[in-house]
């Protein structure tokens, strides 16, 4: 497995680098979110940089959290672990050896898309997030492979999200889908 490590503690940096080496991965270190995003620079715009991201997650906060969201824009299928400062070599490698799914999420409302992402990913899922349909076919025609799973409103400003599924299923019969549809609000009368 390819795999971009980002921490900024040298020895652990080191240790990580060493032990997932030993364990098969190609690793690239990198020593923050702001020079992995400089090395990223140097990619083909097919070239995806890693099957996995592993970042300190007190990185997270300085960097990481838009470099996560540029490459979920530019790649479909990369795994994002942020890994505690209390946990080792061991702890990740199980980490990265857990099987999770590739997921397209495409939903308007913002909460709900950030709850929606962070319950996949909870479960080990990597989740690519479109606010529109525009920006989900954007996203599949660029996809260096497509993703397991499409998870989808069915009502967007740009069109509907069942028609948006039965297209795409005939490119892609292999990928499983969840057409969802927000809760309305009924007005309760006085």
């Amino acid at each position: 497995m390819d795999i971009l490590l980002i921490e900024d503690n040298d020895r652990r940096r080191v240790a990580l680098l060493k032990g997932l080496s030993t364990r098969g991965h190609r690793v690239t270190p990198c020593s923050s979110a702001e020079e992995a995003e400089e090395m990223l620079r140097f990619l083909s715009p097919r070239e995806a940089p890693a099957d996995a991201v592993v970042i300190a997650r007190e990185l997270m906060a300085e960097g990481g959290v838009e470099l996560q969201h540029e490459l979920n824009e530019r790649f479909i299928g990369i795994r994002w672990i942020a890994l505690p400062a209390d946990r080792n070599v061991t702890w990740l490698a199980r980490e990265l050896d857990c099987p999770g799914l590739d997921v397209l999420l495409i939903e308007a409302d913002d909460h709900r898309r950030e709850a929606m992402i962070a319950h996949m990913a909870e479960r080990g899922d990597r989740v690519t997030a479109c606010h529109s349909l525009e920006d989900a076919r954007d996203t599949l025609a660029g996809a260096h492979r497509p993703p397991h799973a499409i998870v989808s409103d069915v009502s967007f400003a740009d069109g509907n999200g069942l028609s948006f599924y039965l297209a795409a299923s005939r490119r892609f019969p292999e990928i499983r889908w969840i057409v969802t549809t927000a809760p309305q609000l009924l007005p309760v009368s006085a």
